[in-house]
């Protein structure tokens, strides 16, 4: 590997490493939970306007057939362009995994990557998830050096992050060696971009999707020869110069050992209710609220949610207006909830958002920042800290607070996907669909996955 700096080397050098061997049994486990929980998603998304627009875009543009777009019907397109459609539908509804610990939505980024490839090149599911994790480990361990001060000045790590992540794992797919890893993450570094400010419309899921189209761009342009710096993270006017805060210690070779695994240290947390996960713990509080004191809303005077320090960086709209910005806004979350008994796909949409009960309630519902919450479960791992207080129209004052982020059981997992995938797909393909996924540490052929998920034939 000549000329590549130290800690570009053993990045590079710790993909190529990785193997199924270096993968326990529980994250093999998570993973698999993380392609059929976000697989049940993109066919939720693909019914959603950005999806459809991501989706007839790319089948506008043509060329080859290399991979299959997700949801009825089975178009094709390039392995880059089929990702990043996938991804944007994967991502469209908020209501995919996200890494609560390292601040980044991994799946909607690295599993379109892998599966395109995947598709185009034969690989088989084990294949598949050793790719995933490449990706996995090179973007969280870059997002626990960057952030929380990363997002916190305005980045969407899914983005920023996400394509150094989902070059990793498209150049283990396609076998590249330490050096062509090197190459592929040093040009997708250059594509690194996503600004927070766009949260709440369409391009929050295209920052995902443009992530993953650049990671497979990357890893392809390196395959054939496409050179770039080798020492992209070290030295001045490289990614760490330009993405860390001063302060915070660069990284070095020894942060891309396999000793010890992102996937197990900061893990993957999935999504009940689709929307923004710094409201999650909010959602359950309120509906316990509701489901233990038969709250409705004539009985509701007022709402108060106290919430973290950082989560108004994140949550920016306080009025919902459109369903993108309803999944960023704590108000309107919590009265659709307290309407409605959930938080799902019904409850962002444009005929929702226009119930005036619901907005009425939203109105009183009043979102403060408590220092306190800072110190609880510690300020980078629980952004989604909160204190609900509900005042009732009988003077009662109803005062609640859960852990942030319960883990979801494989039977939880199952109820959303077939909640999701019947949004896109016929009953009894629900069924394949999630048998196939559920399967795919033993798939010999990834292209079986993505024929269930669309009704596509495998074409090689």
């Amino acid at each position: 590997m000549d000329g590549v700096s130290p800690t570009t080397r053993a990045m590079a050098e710790m993909v190529v490493a990785l193997e199924a061997r270096h993968l326990p049994a529980d994250v093999l486990d998570l993973i698999t939970k993380a392609f059929v929980d976000g697989l049940g998603c993109a066919l939720a998304g693909a019914d959603q306007p950005e999806g459809r627009i991501a989706r007839a875009w790319v089948e506008s543009l043509g060329g080859a057939g290399d991979a299959t777009l997700l949801g009825a019907g089975g178009t094709r397109a390039p392995a880059a362009m089929a990702a990043l459609a996938n991804s944007v539908m994967m991502h469209a509804l908020d209501y995919d995994d996200f890494s609560l610990k390292r601040m980044l939505h991994p799946t909607v980024v690295f599993a379109p990557v892998v599966l395109a490839l995947g598709e185009r090149e034969g690989a088989s599911g084990m294949d598949v998830i050793v790719a995933y994790a490449a990706g996995y480990e090179v973007a969280a361990r870059v997002a626990k050096q960057l952030n929380p001060d990363h997002y916190a000045r305005g980045w969407h790590s899914t983005s920023t992050v996400g394509g150094l992540g989902a070059a990793a794992a498209a150049a283990r797919l396609l076998g590249l060696d330490a050096d062509g890893v090197a190459v592929a993450v040093a040009i997708a570094a250059s594509s690194a971009a996503g600004l927070r400010n766009n949260f709440g419309t369409m391009v929050k899921p295209l920052h995902a999707g443009n992530a993953a189209f650049h990671g497979v761009a990357a890893a392809e342009l390196a395959a054939r020869g496409f050179t770039a710096s080798k020492g992209i993270f070290d030295g001045e006017r490289t990614y760490q110069y330009v993405f860390r805060n001063e302060e915070t210690p660069a990284l070095g070779a020894g942060d891309f050992s396999l000793d010890d695994l992102e996937l197990v240290e900061s893990g993957i947390t999935f999504k009940r209710y689709t929307c923004c996960g710094a409201i999650h713990a909010a959602l359950d509080a309120t509906l316990e609220l509701r489901a233990e004191h038969g709250l409705t809303l004539e009985k509701i005077a007022s709402v108060r949610c106290a919430v973290h320090p950082r989560a108004p960086e994140i949550l920016i709209h306080h009025v919902a207006n459109t369903p993108e910005q309803g999944r960023f806004c704590v108000e309107y979350s919590l009265a659709v909830a307290l309407a409605d008994g959930h938080a799902g796909v019904p409850q962002y949409t444009e005929e929702r958002l226009a119930d005036p009960a619901v907005q009425d309630l939203a109105r009183r519902v009043v979102v403060y920042v408590d220092e306190s919450l800072a110190f609880n479960e510690g300020a980078a791992t629980a952004i989604s800290n909160s204190v609900v207080t509900i005042e009732t129209t009988e003077g009662e004052t109803l005062v609640h607070r859960v852990p942030p982020h319960r883990p979801m059981s494989w039977d939880e997992l199952e109820r959303k996907f077939r909640s999701s995938a019947a949004i896109g797909l016929a009953a009894q393909d629900v069924e394949t669909a999630y048998a196939t996924a559920r399967s795919l540490p033993e798939l010999e052929d990834v292209g079986a996955l993505t024929q269930a998920f669309s009704g596509a034939k495998v074409q090689r």
